[in-house]
């Protein structure tokens, strides 16, 4: 007995995903741009609670139940294959396609995703009827399905007829025995049969195509969907004796088989196949190849968006690819199970693929793919209408940077204002060094670098800033991101830069000072070194000549204060980022150095700063000047209980004083060893 999983549904108090009340509406499709991955959206709000379908998953029928889901299954008069044979491989593949559109109509997006296929005017209560009779398993609204020969539905695998309201698969499709492609054909062919009951006239392209892919919740490129959507896959066909409008399913390989390992001769049989996917195992393609030393030709033409694509391939034995004549994979003389994969810069438009294999014993294995390499030094992003990252993103696009405000709103596209998710995941060269890493985010973020974890905020709630020193080895390294938003403000910002050296704070001593003095005043620097991680400019050092007197260096007379530092910008006004200025000091050169700055203490209270034990601490609140820090009075953002307080020069170091440090362009770290005596 060959039992499988089904869905079976009996729930008849579960909400319908449809609302109730739901009127027709007008749906809107979102412009494609030149990021858009895979689009979807609805202009207006509808109403779709959010359900998950009864458990079915442990659900095992027996295969009687193969011959009721195929029940409507017919096959002509021509047809090689017996009965059974029918009902059991579309039984099967049509248990996969009901628990695929079961699941899609229970998806809080679906209405937004139906417009991807069926374009902006859909009927809703249509809609609604079907995604209500999906949910609770009845599928009675699926046309049957008629076996007829690939000749008769003018070569295609599939095809749906309006007037006869009835899929037709291709026996020769069915002789394959490929469930995996049996099941895309049902699911193409159901779009279309979809695309008539919700339109009254035929959506443009092959919508049935990518019906099937949103159902299966696959990411469609811009260059897939508007090829797809550029498609005519209509023909007129005679079936019956009568001339028949259908939607077919494209073919998009000539496959042509041949029983020698040369593909030499009259091929044993040929036909069109949607995909090369095969491991036969220890068999064969059937159809009167045998199982071993047969070769294979698949040729076909695709369009390609342009840009960077990898061709994978998994082959045992032997196998060649050309595209467009020239050879990019070549293992013809292969006898063992391998992959490989190669990346090709591809132009827009239509390319010809070719691909030949040869097996020659035992186990038989020939694949073959390819898909857009996404481009360097992007973002791929995809965006969740939760705030767990779970199931299809709404919609995905490629972004240059991660730099978003979006204050109470949101990313649009359908995506909710609060209480949703993003990922982004790019691969970025680097040059090697530090580099700084710097997030601000309200509400939660994660970060890795090649998989390891350089920031935690998940559980966060408010806007806060953060910054990372990460070193990095040349070359290509893979950034992730993951950002949540539970409610109003929504912030999510990361950005890194290579990292200038640590600060060398170098202090030339001329006057009278003590050794002890000299000392502390040393410790004072090396605690800033301690808490900067990178200094804002490249240079990397900053020379200050530390002296004392009588009077300011300026010739004014000393108040209250201690001490004086030389500070280039006017109070209150804030430093500009990344520059540090050359100020002209009295003692330029005249010691063979170019000071950055003085900083003078009062000679006449030094002694005594020094034994009440406050001029390590005096002497970082005047350092903190020479790196462009204010008063605390005139930047309430530094905070009156800081370090930068000029009347209590109070031992710590505030979040404030480490933020306008980072605006300036410091790296900091948050979590110094400080000697405050």
């Amino acid at each position: 007995m060959s039992n499988f999983f089904t869905p079976e549904f009996n729930n008849e108090s579960a909400i319908a995903p449809w609302n109730t009340s739901l009127e027709p509406i007008k749906a809107i499709i979102p412009q494609l741009d030149a990021n858009r991955v895979l689009t979807g959206g609805i202009g207006q709000e509808v109403n779709i609670p959010t359900l998950t379908p009864e458990p079915y998953d442990n659900i095992i029928l027996p295969d009687a139940s193969l011959t009721r889901m195929a029940s409507a299954v017919s096959t002509d008069s021509n047809s090689s294959l017996p009965d059974s044979s029918v009902d059991l491989l579309t039984g099967e593949a049509m248990s996969e396609v009901y628990g695929d559109l079961s699941k899609f109509a229970a998806d809080p997006d679906l209405a937004a995703k139906l417009n991807v296929p069926f374009g902006e005017n859909w009927d809703a209560g249509a809609a609604k009827t079907l995604a209500e009779a999906w949910f609770q398993g009845d599928f009675s609204d699926i046309p049957p399905v008629k076996v007829v020969s690939s000749a008769e539905i003018g070569g295609a695998n599939g095809a749906f007829a309006a007037a006869t309201d009835t899929i037709y698969l291709s026996k020769e499709l069915l002789a394959g025995g490929d469930l995996g492609a049996i099941a895309d054909v049902l699911r193409e062919e159901i779009g279309h049969s979809v695309d008539v009951r919700l339109n009254v006239t035929d959506s443009p392209g092959d919508e049935g195509a990518i019906f099937g892919a949103v159902v299966q919740g696959k990411v469609l490129s811009e260059g897939e969907l508007q090829g797809l959507k550029s498609e005519d896959d209509q023909d007129s066909v005679a079936i019956d004796g009568h001339q028949y409008l259908v939607e077919k399913q494209l073919s998009q390989w000539k496959a042509e088989y041949f029983n020698n390992i040369n593909l030499t001769g009259t091929p044993v049989f040929s036909r069109g196949e949607s995909s090369i996917n095969y491991d036969w195992g220890n068999g064969g393609p059937g159809n009167g190849v045998r199982n071993d030393q047969f070769s294979a030709r698949w040729t076909g033409s695709f369009n390609f968006q342009g840009g960077d694509y990898t061709f994978k391939q998994s082959v045992d034995d032997g196998m060649r690819v050309w595209v467009d004549n020239n050879l990019i994979h070549d293992t013809w003389n292969g006898r063992n199970a391998v992959d490989y994969s190669v990346v090709r810069n591809m132009t827009p438009g239509q390319h010809t693929v070719k691909v030949e294999y040869k097996e020659w014993t035992g186990a038989a294995l020939a694949k073959v793919s390819w898909e857009s390499t996404p481009p360097n030094n992007r973002f791929l992003a995809q965006f969740y209408n939760n705030t767990d990252l779970s199931g299809t993103p709404v919609f995905s696009r490629y972004d240059n940077s991660i730099n978003y405000d979006w204050g109470t709103g949101g990313p649009g596209n359908g995506v909710k204002n609060d209480q949703f998710s993003a990922r982004w995941t790019g691969s970025f060269n680097f040059e090697g060094g530090d580099y700084t890493f710097k997030e601000s985010v309200d509400d939660g973020m994660r970060v890795w670098v090649d998989n390891n974890l350089i920031h935690d905020t998940w559980n966060g709630r408010n806007a806060v800033d953060y910054s990372r020193v990460v070193p990095m080895t040349p070359g290509q390294h893979t950034v992730k991101v993951e950002y949540k938003e539970w409610t109003d403000s929504a912030l999510a910002k990361v950005s890194w830069d290579k990292g200038n050296p640590d600060i060398d704070i170098r202090l030339d001593f001329i006057g009278n000072f003590t050794q002890s003095q000299k000392n502390l005043i040393e410790r004072a620097a090396q605690n800033w070194e301690n808490i900067i991680t990178k200094d804002m400019v490249p240079s990397g050092v900053l020379n200050v000549a530390v002296t004392d007197g009588s009077t300011h260096f300026n010739g004014n007379k000393w108040g209250s204060e201690w001490a004086i530092t030389d500070f280039p910008y006017s109070i209150g006004v804030r430093p500009t980022p990344n520059v540090r200025y050359n100020l002209q000091e009295r003692f330029d050169n005249t010691r063979g150095i170019d000071y950055d700055t003085e900083m003078q203490f009062k000679s006449s209270s030094l002694a005594d700063v020094e034994k009440r034990g406050l001029l390590v601490r005096l002497a970082m609140h005047e350092l903190g000047h020479a790196l462009y820090l204010d008063e605390a009075q005139y930047d309430g953002n530094l905070g009156l209980d800081s370090l930068m307080d000029r009347d209590g020069i109070d031992p710590k170091i505030t979040e404030g004083m480490y933020r306008e440090l980072e605006r300036m362009g410091y790296g900091v770290n948050r979590n110094p060893s400080i000697n405050w005596s």
